[in-house]
């Protein structure tokens, strides 16, 4: 500690550049954690779902499987009555 009282002088000789390193350090801390977090969500739900899960979705799009020809016609073959 023998260039203590020279540390805080020349940190105390420019408060902007020190509010820009400061708040620089504190937005790099934040984004780093937030990624980590993130990365982590991602990781875990992958871990929830399990390994011998299949997610199988129609060339046309999601929303074109619910309200398919093919799709009306099963339904309506495993439950007599459902469609009209």
């Amino acid at each position: 500690m023998k260039y203590a009282k020279l540390i805080f002088a020349n940190l105390s000789r420019k408060k902007v550049r020190l509010v820009l390193t400061i708040g620089s350090f504190a937005v790099a801390l934040f984004l780093f954690t937030f990624l980590a977090v993130v990365k982590g969500a991602f990781s875990r739900g992958t871990e929830l779902a399990g390994a011998d899960r299949l997610v199988v979705i129609n060339r046309a799009g999601l929303i074109n499987t619910i309200h398919s020809p093919i799709a009306i016609r099963y339904c309506a073959s495993r439950c007599q009555g459902c469609y009209s």
